[in-house]
């Protein structure tokens, strides 16, 4: 066999390997589940402060994404973001992650936050309407290395307080 074919060959490979490994974490970035940390008792509030978040990869094989974000977004603002740069997950595995959450405007998120706590508790009368909040979570990978990808998916208010207590979904970690 000539050098030229080994070249070749090798190239091929690394090629394919490259875009085996970009296809899978953009397949996973489908797959990744998310909870709070105090499972039935998930705060908005303790999440803009604390930021902590565990992630599910129910998948056998590892993945890793760029970033993390969940935004969240009042009467179509976006009123903060919470940030998870470079997760990691092993296969079959979930990992809890501190992330760095950041708001133009501190105060109104808090007000919002207890707000929404106590309604979706039954602590306190709605007194905001409920259906305009919304939680946004993007999750960044790279395709080929170099190619950026986004995973976006929405929740309604409700919808991720749900989620975050492990109600309605099924949690595999």
């Amino acid at each position: 066999m000539n050098k030229h074919t080994v070249i070749v060959i090798v190239a091929s490979g690394i090629i394919i390997c490259s875009i085996g490994y970009s296809g899978w974490n953009i397949f996973a970035s489908e797959q990744i589940q998310i909870k709070s940390i105090n499972e039935g008792y998930f705060s908005y509030f303790d999440l803009i402060n604390n930021g902590a978040i565990l992630f599910c990869n129910p998948l056998s094989l590892p993945a890793s994404f760029k970033e993390i974000r969940m935004s969240m977004i009042y009467l179509d603002r976006n009123v903060g973001v919470l940030h998870f740069p470079n997760v990691i997950l092993d296969g079959n595995s979930e990992i809890r992650k501190q992330g760095e959450f950041e708001s133009e405007d501190s105060k109104q998120i808090q007000y919002l936050a207890l707000h929404f706590d106590g309604m979706y508790n039954g602590v306190i009368p709605s007194r905001i309407d409920l259906e305009n909040m919304m939680i946004v979570t993007e999750i960044d990978s790279q395709v080929l290395g170099f190619i950026p990808f986004t995973k976006i998916k929405q929740y309604p208010g409700l919808e991720f307080w749900s989620l975050m207590n492990n109600q309605d979904t099924d949690y595999n970690c």
